[in-house]
């Protein structure tokens, strides 16, 4: 009897090890993920020694997002990195754009083409992300038109992993694909709280950037 109860001891003892040991697995595993999802704030005086930009100028800041872009283009893409700028977060705290919004969506219309009055329609969305390499720029959003134009003119959707993951969507594409397309506006906005958004339209883009923005797809 003795010996039956000691075996039902050492089992129960067992198991409750057993969960003790996964509990503790479990939880670590948790706050790894979250550490992932949620990085710490940056302190103000950290930003200040990172980003060379002048704090009294913070009611104004966001016009850096134009000015501070840069346009990137080769034979098979078009890039664009807008600049990065300091903002206020919730609780009043300075913190660079990216932490206030993160995800950014470039309007574009097509130029010289249109029927029905209807004029091509593409849609950028990307994740917003400070430049590893510049505290002062956005990651590039890349547009890699020679994979677009593989599609089928039918598609409405599709996403490319180009540096990044990106999603282009599109409307009113007809008998081919339109050649020159016109940057017409660019949100930043929180994706859990969409009301917390920039927006700029074309001719915020074409005052601040000093000309309009214009992309170029290049025949096959």
């Amino acid at each position: 009897m003795q010996k039956q109860e000691k075996q039902n001891f050492l089992l129960i003892f067992s198991v409750g090890l057993f969960l003790f040991g996964l509990s503790f697995l479990l939880f670590k595993l948790s706050s790894q993920r979250k550490e992932i999802r949620e990085p710490a704030s940056i302190p103000s005086d950290v930003l200040q020694k990172e980003v060379p930009i002048n704090l009294d100028l913070l009611a104004t800041a966001s016009d850096a997002l134009l000015r501070e872009a840069k346009i990137l283009e080769s034979e098979d893409r078009f890039g664009i990195s807008l600049g990065s700028f300091l903002s206020k977060n919730e609780l009043g705290e300075k913190t660079l754009v990216c932490q206030n919004y993160d995800k950014i969506s470039l309007l574009f219309e097509a130029q010289g083409i249109a029927v029905d009055g209807k004029k091509p329609i593409l849609e950028v969305d990307a994740n917003c992300e400070i430049s590893k390499e510049d505290f002062k720029q956005l990651k590039t959003i890349w547009i890699p038109f020679r994979k677009i134009q593989g599609e089928n003119l039918n598609i409405s959707e599709v996403s490319y992993y180009e540096e990044g993951l990106v999603t282009y969507k599109f409307a009113d594409i007809f008998m081919e694909w339109p050649r020159e397309w016109k940057l017409q506006s660019i949100r930043i906005f929180n994706s859990k709280e969409p009301e917390r958004q920039k927006n700029f339209e074309s001719k915020d883009i074409e005052s601040l950037m000093q000309k309009p923005v214009s992309m170029y797809w290049q025949e096959e």
